[in-house]
């Protein structure tokens, strides 16, 4: 995992998010459906928590959180110090078995239960 976020550690922020504007263009716009839009549209007006667990890293899902309007986002943690990512991870992976310890963490702080809940 360090090995892979090796890169954000040796890249300026600025060429960071040169790389995010760019893949959110042309990779992710694409991808956003109509349909997509009114599924959380739909779960947002019957009072659903909207939370996406992923095991990719938060510096990749981030924005696109953001763009979908989910504000709880579980993701594999990058670790910053001083406003700048050091390319190492913090926190448990959300991978695996990382991730199922990550969502029941997430479960036991906020009172949230999986009952009545949908998965996508």
């Amino acid at each position: 995992l360090n090995f892979s976020l090796e890169i954000l550690g040796r890249t300026e922020m600025a060429q960071l998010d040169e790389w995010h504007r760019d893949f959110m263009r042309d990779c992710i716009d694409p991808l956003m459906l109509p349909l997509a839009a009114q599924l959380l549209a739909k779960h947002r007006a019957a009072g659903d928590k909207l939370v996406i667990i992923t095991a990719t890293n938060r510096f990749v899902t981030a924005p696109i959180a953001e763009l979908l309007g989910v504000e709880t986002l579980i993701a594999t943690e990058c670790e910053m110090l001083d406003g700048r990512y050091t390319g190492r991870s913090t926190d448990i992976p959300c991978f695996r078995e990382g991730k199922v310890t990550r969502l029941n963490r997430w479960l036991e702080e906020t009172g949230y239960s999986l009952q009545d809940s949908y998965f996508y």
